[in-house]
């Protein structure tokens, strides 16, 4: 497990460091070897040591600048707004 993620992380900061850069979920897998689950698991133990990675479009990287921060920002806020008008809309459909 610590190797797998030492590698992941050494690969998400020299590989995939910038929106440019972003690297599947698949190739990353590959990489440390272990499965897209557990390099999904693997990449939240990141982010709570500080490593700022995120999944936009079609793959993960490491944000590396303000602008990138501001789109992925942009797009959680967007998510937890779908999330609320779902959660709206299942409350008044069951209500009713």
């Amino acid at each position: 497990h610590a190797v797998a993620k030492r590698t992941l992380r050494n690969v998400l900061l020299t590989q995939a460091y910038g929106y440019d850069d972003r690297t599947s979920g698949a190739d990353l897998a590959e990489y440390t070897p272990v499965s897209e689950s557990t390099v999904r698991d693997l990449i939240g133990e990141l982010r709570a040591e500080g490593v700022p990675v995120y999944s936009l479009g079609d793959g993960y990287f490491v944000v590396s600048n303000r602008a990138e921060l501001e789109r992925c920002l942009t797009a959680i806020n967007d998510e937890i707004e779908t999330r609320v008008q779902t959660r709206e809309r299942l409350i008044a459909g069951v209500s009713e």
